[in-house]
């Protein structure tokens, strides 16, 4: 059973029965998918095909009935940033490297204090920033706990793409 097989097997008027939109025709405006959703947040739906369960993301499901069935080696990305959007006018077809882009540029990425495995705080990375030096990084990493090499990180820009303010 091929990915395309189950999709042949959708229902259009099933699919849009799960969708929230104020117009078909409007392009501007998301349609919300209402029916269910997988961890990621993205709107899903569960399909069966010839006694089979598939789960299908709600805005490939949308891509195969507006656009094309057609995505072989692609991914299906939005250019709304709304992960239950199914308005095939808000879906782009582009490449893993295109969409790993769209993460970054458009800062869907956690990075440096807020992200979750950080375990300094701006002010101790204030602290490392001035230490620069006057230790080695191997000693301003046992002052902290961390590795010589996040501390190297910190020091270069590597980690943080915001530095902190630092008031000589």
């Amino acid at each position: 059973m091929t990915r395309q097989q189950i999709l042949d097997s959708v229902s259009k008027s099933k699919f849009l029965s799960y969708v929230v939109h104020p117009d078909y025709l409007t392009v501007d405006i998301c349609w919300n998918w209402i029916g269910g959703v997988t961890k990621n947040g993205y709107g899903a739906m569960q399909v069966k095909y010839y006694g089979k369960y598939s789960t299908i993301s709600a805005h490939k499901i949308a891509w195969s009935f507006y656009r094309s069935s057609e995505t072989e080696g692609l991914v299906i990305r939005h250019s709304c940033d709304n992960r239950v959007c199914v308005n095939p006018n808000h879906l782009v077809l582009g490449s893993y490297v295109d969409n790993a882009r769209d993460t970054v540029n458009r800062k869907r990425i956690k990075r440096g204090i807020s992200h979750y495995t950080n375990n300094l705080t701006e002010d101790q990375i204030k602290e490392i920033l001035l230490l620069k030096g006057k230790h080695t990084q191997s000693v301003i990493a046992q002052m902290y706990g961390v590795s010589q090499t996040l501390v190297w990180m910190i020091h270069t820009n590597k980690h943080w793409s915001q530095r902190p303010n630092i008031q000589h």
